[in-house]
Parts: structure tokens; sequence; C-alpha cells
């Protein structure tokens, strides 16, 4: 704040560029930007697992279903044969996921789950049979 309680000009400056560019952004960059901030996941890493998301996302509805969900894990986890993932194997990362019990996978819900299981440090294997994820690139 400036001197005397007032906002100097660069301060008006950085807020209305912030102000304006939030304005102006798309709701997809906007929710990034969100999950960004509310579970501190540097926008890189977002976008990133915004692509795998949206590559599993057949249908375009913006969720991932359980059987996409099994085209993911196939891929995620370098399987060759789909049939070596068991349906009950399947559920219980499907369990993990879909955290509302909805039947289907928002991008939020998927993103804390990939960054849980396949991008922090000592976690991937660590649970549920994952012992050989390592995700595919993208």
């Amino acid at each position: 704040m400036g001197t005397g309680g007032g906002v100097d000009f660069e301060e008006f400056l950085l807020w209305a560029v912030n102000a304006y560019a939030e304005e102006i952004m798309d709701p997809l960059e906007r929710t990034n930007r969100r999950l960004s901030i509310q579970y501190g996941i540097d926008m890189i890493t977002i976008e990133h697992v915004r692509r795998i998301f949206s590559a599993f996302d057949t249908t375009g509805d913006d969720c991932i279903d359980e059987e996409e969900f099994r085209g993911c894990l196939v891929q995620l986890m370098n399987i060759r044969d789909p049939s070596d993932i068991s349906v009950s194997k399947l559920q219980l990362f499907w369990r993990e996921v879909d955290k509302d019990f909805s039947g289907s996978v928002t991008f939020e819900e998927f993103a804390i789950w990939y960054v849980k299981f396949f991008l922090q440090t000592g976690s991937a294997g660590s649970r549920a049979g994952m012992r050989a994820a390592r995700p595919a690139a993208f």
C-alpha cells in the first residue's frame, strides 16, 4: 500500500492486470488456475495432467467414465494386455479416483489422483498394486 493508506500506481497496475487476466480467461484456464492455487500444484503440471485427461475423455464430456479410465490405466501403467487389469483391481483404482462416487471422474478428481500416484516422489507403486506404475509420456 502506498503512503497515507492509498494505492500507488504500481500496486494499481498489478491489481488491474491480474483482475483483467482473470476476466478474459476461458473457463478451462480459470479451472486450471483455481486447482493450481487450491492444491498447490504448479500450472505446468496442471496443464500436463489436463492433456492426459483430455486424451482419455473420448466422449468430450469433461468426465472420464469407467471404461475410459480402464484405457487410461492401461496406457499410464504401460500394460500390454488390457485383460491384465482384473475387474477387482480396476474397481479398486476406480474407488481411489472417483471420490464422490458419481460414476464418472472430473478433471479435479483425476488431477488429485494422478499427482498422488504418478508424480509424488515415492508414491507410484506404494498402494494397491501400482508397483509397476510408470507414467507413459504425453
